[in-house]
């Protein structure tokens, strides 16, 4: 085994070390539910493409904030967000459809929405006993791969390139950011965002969806260079490349604890 886990995914299961590598197809916990059974989107009883509208309508009917009634702050979804964007990734392609709305409802009703089918196993999807399987491009292990990147290209650029171990930030009075996205690598954008130099550059894509999800990026870019810099301190002599690896094992770490130790009791049953 080796000592530091693979920015891919690859050997974290000595036995299958393809298990959970980025690149890979999602598991599948329930059987796939194409109109055919091979591959085109399935249909409501109108003909028109499925959708999740009922359950976006149902969750947002609230026209008002509502208490936790575990008591839980805004931080719970923000990690499970977070957490999300750890495990899974499966980005569109260019095969579009258009969903159509129901008439009665709420805020859209008898509308379309424009829709990008997910980018899928080449191979799959040719009949019956070979569905289409979609890709997870991201490890789906709590590696902290949302921090430093599941391919050794992102993974490289977000490193300072020093010999502090460090990843790279963009430095600010009130505490460091994260990098901008000068190499121009491929970065999930909001319409309004047009310019990739513009966006911050983090471990995931989706970085730059919101507020708070860049700040959860930012603080575990601060907690990494924190790490490094106390590594570094109690093992002098020790390589940069030694004190990254060490700092990326107890972020790891850190991740997996908050996970399976206060962020999923604490969710009600």
């Amino acid at each position: 085994m080796a000592e530091y886990r693979s920015i891919d995914g690859k050997g974290n299961n000595a036995s299958h070390p393809e298990w959970g590598a980025a690149g890979t197809p999602l598991r599948r916990v329930a059987k796939s539910a194409y109109e055919d059974g091979i591959s085109t989107i399935a249909k409501r009883g109108d003909g028109s493409p499925s959708h999740p509208r009922k359950v976006s309508n149902a969750i947002h009917r609230h026209s008002k904030s509502v208490l936790s009634a575990a008591d839980l702050s805004n931080f719970t979804w923000a990690w499970g967000q977070f957490l999300d964007h750890e495990l899974d990734l499966t980005e569109p392609m260019q095969e579009a459809v258009e969903l159509r709305t129901p008439p009665d409802d709420p805020v859209l009703p008898d509308a379309s929405i424009p829709f990008k089918r997910s980018n899928f196993v080449k191979g799959t999807g040719t009949d019956l006993d070979n569905p289409r399987q979609q890709i997870n491009q991201i490890t789906s292990y709590i590696d902290a791969s949302n921090v430093y990147g599941s391919d050794e290209k992102r993974a490289t650029m977000l490193r300072a390139k020093d010999d502090t171990g460090r990843l790279a930030v963009t430095p600010d009075p009130n505490g460091d950011l994260l990098p901008y996205n000068a190499a121009g690598l491929p970065n999930a954008a909001l319409p309004q965002q047009t310019v990739a130099s513009e966006l911050f550059l983090a471990g995931d894509v989706r970085a730059n969806e919101h507020a708070v999800l860049s700040a959860m990026h930012t603080l575990f870019v601060r907690e990494h260079n924190r790490r490094c810099d106390a590594i570094k301190a109690a093992n002098p002599g020790i390589s940069g490349e030694d004190i990254y690896q060490r700092a990326r094992r107890e972020v790891c770490a850190l991740m997996q604890i908050i996970t399976y130790q206060e962020f999923l009791p604490s969710i009600p049953r």
